[in-house]
């Protein structure tokens, strides 16, 4: 799983560039990839990160 952060008008989360974000390797051993709408440290705090990552971990029981 690959989770990045993204804000509008930035390349990237204003802090990491989406092409550091999104390094081809880390895409490839990603199974799935989610791009959250959230800055570089408020995606740790973001609900819907939260319910994403809860969601994933539950389903891998």
């Amino acid at each position: 799983m690959l989770v990045f952060g993204f804000t509008e008008g930035e390349s990237g989360d204003g802090t990491v560039s989406l092409a550091s974000e999104l390094r081809f390797e880390a895409q490839e051993e990603a199974a799935r990839i989610y791009g959250m709408q959230e800055a570089h440290t408020e995606i740790l705090n973001a609900p819907q990160t939260s319910a994403l990552v809860n969601r994933l971990l539950r389903d891998m029981r």
